[in-house]
């Protein structure tokens, strides 16, 4: 009910009396799995490309503030005859970043692009005890 997946929870009953009946023993182990998800939160996976954009040690500050006022995160930086970034964009956005970067830059940016990666985001959901209809 909380569209959760890619999950495993082990929840251990040491008493091994029906009391609760069917539907209680149901309303206590997902009352007891949302307590723990709620407690160790949630995340999502977004799919994002490794771009690799290497410049000269003259755009270095413009674009690494160009970044940090878009929200793209700077996995690495090298440094060696020029300077190598390597940035994740999510993969529907490729194209465009590429395009915002290279106008930012006026063309004096080479871009790369890389593998694929999944990259996990905190992701703010309330989670519901809630199960499906019980009769």
């Amino acid at each position: 009910n909380n569209g959760i997946h890619d999950v495993v929870a082990v929840q251990t009953r040491y008493f091994g009396g029906i009391k609760l009946g069917a539907g209680g023993l149901i309303r206590a182990y997902a009352g007891t799995m949302a307590s723990a998800v709620a407690t160790v939160g949630l995340v999502q996976r977004i799919e994002r490309r490794q771009l690799t954009l290497t410049i000269e040690y003259a755009q270095y500050e413009p674009l690494k503030y160009w970044l940090e006022s878009q929200a793209y995160p700077i996995l690495d930086t090298e440094y060696a005859t020029g300077v190598t970034l390597t940035v994740p964009v999510n993969t529907e956005l490729v194209a465009d970043f590429v395009q915002a970067v290279t106008d930012h830059l006026q063309g004096k940016v080479t871009v790369e692009v890389g593998a694929v990666d999944l990259f996990e985001l905190p992701y703010d959901k309330a989670v519901t005890a809630k199960t499906s209809s019980l009769k």
